[in-house]
């Protein structure tokens, strides 16, 4: 599948919401960009508990 998205004036982009319900992405999580030995770019999305809302307290 190919979606494409724009970058803001930041070089900010948007993550498509199929992909944020897929890999049910949520704020703090990681996105990983790694370049293969061709030359392509291959994005990775890790979880991070550091920002979930049961550590919230943590921030307090």
């Amino acid at each position: 599948m190919k979606i494409e998205t724009r970058l803001d004036q930041d070089f900010r982009t948007i993550i498509p919401t199929n992909y944020i319900q897929t890999h049910n992405l949520e704020e703090g999580d990681i996105v990983q960009w790694n370049e293969n030995e061709k030359g392509e770019i291959v994005i990775t999305f890790k979880k991070s508990n550091l920002f979930s809302k049961k550590n919230e307290k943590f921030f307090y």
